[in-house]
């Protein structure tokens, strides 16, 4: 048994006959350099041959990343690239969102979450997308909800162990992106009538268990940092306290793409 067998056979990758696959015709396969096995064969200095990962499964790897982070398909082209600055403050955001992509990973405790903050229609999600969508070609494991979308999904687990498989999810997560987050009124909030108070306990197992392991987090809300203290202390500061230096507050009411333009 040659070296390169032993390796396709130890786990590493499979390849069938060779000869079978050169006399398929070329177009039969999806990808002409590894005739769909995932893997290339390609001769080293020495003249020994080896495998590596195909150019075709890194792509099918990305594409089921970004299937599986949550990002509807509808977002998934916004990228930093096509995020145009209006003002300083977008440019600021813009810059802030590269560098977070570039450091993540290898950035202190203190600047781990990233937070966009206030006026509707700035591209706060926009932003989010485009930091979720940069690390996820960096093989970097994004989960990506709205809040609303968090809170349905934790009423929907009808069993506990259901509700906590969904917990896990978003725990395990190397980035976890919460898009409009308490995305209601105070008003609403404090009211007895409110139905999503008996889900921020799980919202805050999520928060609280990063938090202690130092995951990341990315969120975007409407509200400012004193509003969402008022909404919930213990969850505010615990998203403030590791995005020191990534915490960007739009306030001019004319940011707002959908009312004044692109």
């Amino acid at each position: 048994m040659t070296a390169l067998n032993q390796i396709l056979q130890s786990g590493i990758g499979t390849i069938s006959n060779q000869g079978a696959m050169q006399r398929k015709s070329q177009t039969q396969y999806k990808c002409s350099i590894c005739h769909d096995s995932g893997w290339e064969i390609i001769t080293k200095d020495d003249g020994r041959e080896a495998c590596r990962p195909c150019e075709c499964l890194k792509r099918k790897k990305a594409i089921s990343a970004l299937k599986d982070s949550g990002i509807a398909e509808a977002f998934q082209d916004r990228t930093l690239d096509n995020y145009i600055p209006k003002n300083e403050v977008q440019e600021v955001a813009l810059s802030r969102s590269k560098r977070f992509v570039e450091i993540f990973g290898e950035y202190d405790n203190m600047h781990m979450n990233f937070m966009l903050m206030g006026q509707n229609g700035a591209g706060k999600t926009h932003l989010s997308i485009g930091i979720a969508n940069a690390l996820i070609k960096k093989n970097v494991l994004v989960r990506y909800v709205t809040f609303q979308d968090l809170l349905a999904t934790f009423a929907n687990a009808k069993k506990e162990k259901d509700l906590y498989k969904v917990i896990n999810q978003y725990k395990d997560a190397e980035l976890l992106v919460i898009d409009d987050i308490f995305r209601t009124t105070i008003r609403e909030w404090n009211g007895q009538k409110n139905p999503l108070m008996s889900h921020i306990d799980s919202m805050f197992q999520i928060i609280d268990y990063r938090y202690f392991k130092k995951k990341g987090i990315v969120v975007t809300c409407e509200k400012t940092i004193e509003e969402l203290r008022n909404m919930d202390r213990a969850i505010t500061g615990r998203l403030v306290e590791y995005a020191r230096g990534n915490i960007v507050e739009f306030k001019d009411p004319k940011l707002d793409h959908r009312f004044y333009g692109q």
